[in-house]
């Protein structure tokens, strides 16, 4: 039941972190032991997301307080 909330709380972060802008972009949003991944439907946005991967996880991060997400896959 932990990892379900974690994952829901991750989630929600997750949309924070990008905004309504970014998120018209995301088809699905998953996570699971510390790898948070977004199937991103513009080719264009995979690529500059790709740049800031390790900010996005570094955003994520500072709402928990602790490094839950360590690896952003972008699908």
């Amino acid at each position: 039941l932990q990892n379900g909330l974690l994952e829901v709380d991750v989630a929600n972060a997750c949309k924070n972190a990008l905004g309504s802008n970014l998120l018209q972009y995301v088809n699905d949003i998953s996570y699971q032991n510390g790898t948070l991944k977004l199937a991103l439907s513009s080719a264009s946005l995979r690529q500059e997301l790709a740049m800031g991967k390790e900010k996005m996880a570094e955003l994520i991060n500072n709402q928990f307080g602790t490094a839950v997400v360590k690896k952003v896959v972008l699908l």
